[in-house]
């Protein structure tokens, strides 16, 4: 048995930005409503909660994948790089950063690890002199307040910590946090 090819085939299997997307989404937002019924009836199935933990873990694997190397050393760097455009554009048209503070406590280590990488690299993302990410983030102030209150959960603590370093390093985000009421 090859193990390196299995991860790799994996790894392979969504590279379409709208796959990932719509993948994380559709997890996301199925594991948030078994955890919620969970917290009210206690009727989620462990093998539930793992198969979408799983899935949401290899759509961020994914999209850490195209947005952190948008040239990646290939022939087709151009590709590449639309696909990184088109994803992060799906990515705020989706409102995928705001499933994703709101999921992470229901997630493993790796899917909250790869979570912040993602949240980081699409802040760190500019198009021109404009960070399309930073904008964005502005424009849902909201988001800032959840990251901050990620600090209430241990086991999250450390991951919004990271979102929130790479938050201030921005000062036009560093200014709300500083500012809002939360």
């Amino acid at each position: 048995m090859n193990f390196f090819t299995k991860s790799t085939s994996s790894s392979q299997k969504y590279k379409n930005p709208a796959d990932l997307v719509k993948i994380f989404v559709d997890n996301a937002t199925k594991l948030d409503s078994l955890s919620t019924a969970t917290s009210s009836d206690g009727s989620a199935t462990g093998q539930d909660v793992r198969k979408y933990t799983e899935e949401i873990t290899k759509a961020l694997r994914g999209m850490k994948s195209l947005l952190s190397s948008p040239d990646g050393g290939s022939n087709n760097a151009d590709l590449q790089i639309d696909q990184a455009t088109e994803l992060s554009h799906l990515i705020f048209q989706s409102g995928l950063l705001k499933l994703l503070l709101k999921t992470m406590p229901h997630v493993d280590f790796e899917a909250r690890k790869d979570g912040s990488n993602v949240f980081g690299l699409l802040l760190r993302r500019q198009v021109g002199s404009r960070c399309p990410g930073v904008d964005y983030v502005c424009r849902e102030k909201e988001l800032v307040g959840m990251a901050l209150r990620g600090y209430e959960s241990e086991e999250v603590a450390l991951n919004t910590g990271q979102i929130l370093k790479e938050m201030l390093r921005h000062e036009a985000l560093a200014r709300i946090l500083l500012y809002s009421d939360e």
